[in-house]
Formats: C-alpha cells, sequence, structure tokens
C-alpha cells in the first residue's frame, strides 16, 4: 500500500448574514476520517493503480485499506475528522441562531 501524506485543510468561518438579503447557506457537514484520508491521496492512489475499476469497486478498496491501517496511522485522520465535528458543530449553532436556520428548524421540528 502507497503512503499517504498528510494535507492540511482549512475551514472558512460561519457565514454572515448578507445585507443584500440573500440567504445564508447551511454549515457543510463534518467528513468522516475515511473521506478525510482518501481526498489526501487515498484515492488517487487506488485510481491509478486500477483504472479499469468502477466507482463502487475503488471505494471498496478505499474502505478495506482503511480497516486496514494501523490504530496510529489512523489518529491523525480520526483528530481531524473531531475537529472537523466541531466546526460544524459551531457552524451549525451560529446557523440555527440565524432567522433562516430558524425557519429551517421549524419545518423539520424539534430535534429528539
Amino acid at each position: 500500500m502507497a503512503t499517504i501524506k498528510e494535507t492540511t485543510t482549512t475551514t472558512t468561518a460561519p457565514a454572515e448574514p448578507l445585507a443584500d438579503g440573500k440567504k445564508i447557506e447551511p454549515p457543510k457537514k463534518a467528513q468522516s476520517p475515511l473521506v478525510l484520508w482518501g481526498r489526501a491521496g487515498a484515492l488517487a492512489v487506488i485510481k491509478a493503480a486500477h483504472p479499469e475499476w468502477s466507482r463502487p469497486d475503488v471505494l471498496r478498496a478505499l474502505s478495506q485499506n482503511w480497516h486496514a491501517l494501523s490504530a496510529g496511522a489512523q489518529k491523525p485522520w480520526l483528530d481531524r475528522a473531531a475537529e472537523d465535528q466541531k466546526r460544524f458543530d459551531a457552524e451549525k449553532a451560529a446557523y440555527d441562531a440565524t432567522d433562516e436556520g430558524k425557519a429551517a428548524l421549524g419545518s423539520r421540528g424539534p430535534a429528539d
């Protein structure tokens, strides 16, 4: 299995209400460790090694390679996913406090 180089990702601050009346977009969902690891290069390595594979085959191999990693190799990606979940939670709380967030929450009902 090829070594995957770690990359850093940047996140944007939650969107502020726009003065021109446009809607505020809800925050992007938090990414799983597998997705972060795959986007950092593991997916490209598998695709390059097996260009004839279908997308489900590539994703199956990605998942198998992820589960074959040691806990130590998974830890940086688990940590990044936890950080991304914190980002999402903070952005979601800020979004829910806006008029758009309150309207969206009201249309779904309270979370139980």
